[in-house]
């Protein structure tokens, strides 16, 4: 929650500064591919939107193979699900953590040059897109990449398909009432991560694995044999039947 403050407060605060600096009336930037247009199946496509399409594939890629193949990513993911344990492992949290907090900096950075041409400029830019973001990330599942994709699918789709021909006038509010259905019907999003790992390991155990050889064993030893004295009726042993009762007891001999 500290961390929740004080980057909100953060925000508001590079806020008002780029409002002294810039001013607070919209502002355009290029596009780096121009204006032109691709018709792709009836539908028209600017050459920007296939730019970010293909950036972010490349980008998602990307963070997908660092999370899966290298040690840095194993160490953030350990440092994301179990603080404690991570350091006690020998992760160095602070150095890891600040890594992180700069490569989602960049990824942001990235998302707003991308988008940028295709709407002006302002002060509030960002704010929609930071939620709509956030309703993917709870649709889709938190901790899995290909699960935020997923609800950002959803969202989009939504959105564009149902709020362009049937709501048009609540398109803006459909991804909310998505989040808001699945939160009831299922907190953990689209992709259960906890469940799917479980899921990934059960057929491991229920393979079929050849009988494992005999264990050859050792020959059977001979239990020894006690003599009694003669005048034991017991046939026998109890629980005391080690312990010597009498001095006529302990003249008893063993042979094995």
């Amino acid at each position: 929650m500290v961390v929740v403050i004080a980057t909100l407060a953060a925000a508001i605060t590079i806020r008002g500064a780029v409002s002294v600096w810039q001013g607070s009336e919209p502002k355009s930037l290029p596009s780096p591919v121009g204006d032109g247009v691709v018709h792709i199946l009836g539908a028209v496509v600017a050459y920007q939107r296939l730019l970010i399409i293909g950036v972010s594939a490349l980008a998602v890629l990307g963070l997908i193979w660092l999370f899966q193949r290298t040690a840095f990513g194993r160490q953030v993911r350990a440092l994301a699900a179990d603080p404690d344990t991570a350091r006690l492992n020998g992760v160095r949290a602070r150095s890891i953590a600040m890594i992180a907090f700069g490569m989602s900096a960049t990824m942001a950075a990235l998302a707003g040059i991308l988008i940028a041409p295709l709407s002006a400029v302002d002060l509030n830019f960002g704010f929609n897109l930071m939620v709509l973001a956030f309703a993917a990330a709870v649709i889709g599942g938190f901790g899995s990449l290909g699960g935020v994709v997923a609800g950002s699918l959803v969202i989009g789709l939504t959105q564009q398909l149902v709020g362009g021909y049937i709501f048009p006038s609540y398109a803006s509010t459909l991804p909310f009432v998505l989040l808001f259905l699945m939160i009831v019907v299922r907190p953990t999003g689209l992709v259960d991560l906890e469940r799917t790992r479980l899921c990934a390991r059960a057929p491991r155990s229920t393979r079929r694995t050849s009988p494992a050889p005999p264990i050859p064993r050792s020959p059977t030893r001979r239990s020894p044999t006690v003599r009694r004295p003669a005048g034991s009726t017991s046939s026998a042993p109890s629980c005391g039947a080690g312990r010597p009762t009498s001095r006529r007891s302990t003249a008893s001999t063993t042979t094995w």
